[in-house]
Order: structure tokens, then C-alpha cells, then sequence
């Protein structure tokens, strides 16, 4: 039976090496795979484009406002 031991403990270790190799392996080609680069670039334009929206928005704001009240004093007089 102690024959045994050793022989299980190698298979073990065998196992994890290759285990190991084949995480490695994988790892590898998921960070040299571009695939999916074109799409995540358009993706940050778009974001980056709306990022732009939002704040040119919010700096005219107030006088967005004033002209939609000019407008509607303008259409209620009428």
C-alpha cells in the first residue's frame, strides 16, 4: 500500500502542472484574441460623444431654458 502514495502524489502533481499549462494557454490567446477591439473602440466614441452631450447640456441649460420660456410666452400670447 505505501507504494501506492508516491505514485498518486506524482499523478497529482502531474495533473496540476498540466492543469496549470493548459489555464496558461488559455490566458494566452484570450490577450492575444482582437476580435472584440473594433466594437470596444466604438463603443468609448459613443460614450465619449454622449459624455460630451450631457456636460454641453448641462452649460447651457440656463439659456436653453430662457428660450423655450420666450418661446412659449410668444405662443400663449398669440
Amino acid at each position: 500500500m505505501p507504494a501506492i502514495v508516491p505514485m498518486v502524489v506524482e499523478l497529482v502533481v502531474y495533473c496540476r502542472f498540466r492543469a496549470a499549462g493548459g489555464v496558461m494557454r488559455l490566458l494566452k490567446a484570450f490577450v492575444a484574441d482582437t476580435r472584440g477591439a473594433t466594437a470596444i473602440e466604438y463603443g468609448l466614441v459613443a460614450a465619449l460623444i454622449g459624455g460630451a452631450l450631457v456636460s454641453a447640456l448641462g452649460v447651457f441649460s440656463g439659456a436653453l431654458h430662457d428660450v423655450f420660456n420666450v418661446i412659449n410666452n410668444n405662443l400663449t400670447v398669440n
